[in-house]
């Protein structure tokens, strides 16, 4: 589900063949690619999913004047080391035990390897999964492209999927400032770096070259005064933005914040 808080932002730049990613494109395959839940038998499982969670189980995509939105599911089951250490160390007792009072010999390495992973799967089944979430801000004006989180297997997962329906898909990370460079820009010039239906919250952060970092509430974040901190050299580090449509039938604002 496409969430409210975008806490660790990572900037990329995207190219396709064509220089064009368009809602139509996304629609021929992502559907295809959508998250099924996990299986007893499953270590993991991902996929894209609904941007608006139950309230409408099929929207995979919303535009939005130039942005498009997705959002992607992962479960994954963690097994500790620990545990299956010690089921197999039982149970490997146990049948060798039993091997030595049918006058059988005990078990050989394979015969222990095919036990150990009879084991796994027994825990896979009984191991409840951790879930989380990847949301996706796709800028088909800039050919940028926002994750909303900063691990290297997410955005690795979200690439193979694209090039699933768009061979020509990569992405790369451009830009070693961070995500603060964008949402200064936005901030500054909201009229000219936002889409049309996208507006700015009343409250943000202000990070300076020193570090300090200010929090601006209940502000008109278009006056002259937010242009002024930015000329003297005041970055965003956090910006709350929203829709002013009504079209999407789920959450309406989003918050932004950059760690890198």
């Amino acid at each position: 589900m496409f969430s409210y808080f975008f806490k660790n932002v990572v900037p990329f730049r995207y190219e396709v063949e064509g220089d064009v990613i368009s809602e139509e494109m996304l629609l021929d395959f992502i559907p295809q690619l959508k998250h099924v839940p996990i299986k007893a038998s499953q270590k993991e499982a991902f996929g894209f999913s609904s941007i608006v969670g139950f309230e409408n189980d099929e929207q995979y995509i919303h535009s939005i004047d130039g942005w498009i939105l997705l959002s992607l599911t992962f479960q994954k089951k963690n097994i500790k080391k620990s545990l299956l250490n010690r089921r197999f160390n039982d149970l490997k007792i146990i049948t060798n035990e039993n091997n030595f009072k049918m006058g059988k010999a005990k078990l050989t390495q394979e015969e222990e390897e095919e036990l150990r992973a009879k084991v796994y799967l027994e825990l896979l089944t009984e191991v409840q999964p951790d879930e989380d979430y990847l949301n996706v801000i796709v800028d088909t004006y800039s050919k940028n492209i926002y994750l909303s989180n900063d691990k290297a297997k997410y955005q690795k997962v979200f690439t193979n999927l694209m090039r699933k329906g768009i061979e020509s898909f990569s992405m790369s990370n451009f830009n070693p400032h961070g995500v603060g460079l964008h949402l200064t820009q936005w901030l500054y010039k909201p009229t000219e770096n936002l889409p049309s239906e996208i507006s700015l919250e009343d409250s943000t952060y202000l990070t300076s070259e020193q570090s300090a970092r200010a929090r601006l509430t209940k502000q008109d974040l278009h006056s002259d005064e937010i242009q002024v901190l930015i000329n003297h050299g005041k970055k965003c580090s956090s910006l709350g933005i929203y829709k002013t449509s009504t079209v999407l039938t789920g959450p309406a604002s989003i918050i932004l914040t950059g760690c890198r």
